[in-house]
């Protein structure tokens, strides 16, 4: 039984889910002009950009924010080829307790403009629901412009020398409609801990094809595709598995993975890694780690300056291969 689609007239899955899910609900209501989802804007500067990285976040994360901001953030490092730098902000919501922003938040946000306030609660069940508005917003507020979106947590030192080559590349080679990042297959359901997702949620043992939430892209037609499919699709708490599994699967929208050793999705393999510098991305860890990781990063770009042309494409890496179609089931 393929549980993410519904089987059911538009009208009757319309009817069902508006009175059962809160969170399908918010879905349909993004589409409504009068809902004010969005509390606060980051400042758009200059021309419009291709691309856009939005970063995950909790309005008590201000120390790790500015962490972002002076390392895979800073325009200064980087520009896309053409003048324009990458668009990042941070997408955060409103402290579950106090249900307001608190001080700090407010002037980092009037300090730095570069803060997404969504108008829904801070909770590890409302992650899915922060990235559905952060692609909402983003396709709302920059239209046609955006070629590519990268997601990715504020716990994450992001090479962003590397995405930025990669999807140079997919460029190039007419990729269209795809996600590309690290992708689970065969992941079974968790009925406990952390993650969990009970049956009623979720009765299969295993999920679909999905991309690991720290950081994926995604193109611009995929996400449009994806939230088209948020209405027919049952919502699910788990963000990466909603939008980059269960969503990409009805919307057959294409996953491109990169190898496992690309990717260090937790801070211990960093010991068991000899390539650090061409990772991908790090997820976990303290500053001192993140920073050293940066500083690799940094210097093989400028061991790489001399080397880099038009036609550069990224060789230190496994090509990302597309995941086998019977497996986005």
């Amino acid at each position: 039984m393929n549980y993410s689609l519904i089987h059911e007239s538009p009208t009757e899955h319309r009817r069902r889910i508006l009175s059962n899910s809160v969170e399908n609900k918010i879905l349909n209501d993004l589409y409504k002009e009068d809902k004010s989802w969005y509390l606060k804007e980051p400042f758009i500067e200059g021309k419009a950009p291709q691309l856009v990285i939005f970063i995950q976040t909790r309005d008590d994360a201000a120390s790790q924010r500015d962490f972002i901001r002076s390392t895979w953030a800073n325009k200064s490092y980087y520009y896309d080829g053409i003048g324009r730098h990458p668009f990042v902000f941070f997408v955060c919501d409103l402290d579950p307790c106090c249900h307001r922003m608190n001080d700090n938040l407010t002037t980092e946000i009037l300090t730095n403009k570069d803060i997404l306030l969504v108008n829904i609660h801070d909770t590890y069940d409302n992650l899915t629901l922060k990235g559905v508005l952060a692609m909402h917003w983003i396709l709302k507020t920059m239209g046609d412009s955006v070629k590519y979106v990268i997601k990715t947590d504020d716990d994450v030192m992001l090479n962003i020398f590397r995405w930025m080559s990669v999807l140079k590349s997919l460029s190039l080679r007419n990729k269209s409609k795809f996600i590309l990042g690290f992708v689970w297959q065969k992941s079974k359901v968790k009925r406990n801990g952390k993650y969990i997702v009970n049956e009623e949620e979720y009765p299969e043992q295993y999920y679909p094809s999905f991309c690991a939430g720290p950081g994926y892209a995604i193109s611009r037609d995929a996400i449009v595709t994806l939230l088209n499919m948020t209405s027919h699709v049952r919502y699910l708490k788990r963000e990466d598995v909603f939008i980059t599994g269960l969503l990409a699967a009805a919307g057959h929208v294409s996953r491109y993975s990169f190898s496992k050793n690309s990717y260090i999705l937790y801070s211990y393999q960093y010991q068991k890694n000899n390539n650090l510098e061409s990772t991908m991305l790090v997820h976990g860890g303290d500053k001192l780690l993140q920073r050293y990781i940066w500083n690799l990063y940094v210097d093989k770009k400028k061991l790489n300056a001399h080397v880099v042309t038009k036609y550069f494409f990224v060789t230190s890496l496994m090509w990302p291969e597309e995941v086998n179609p019977r497996s986005r089931q």
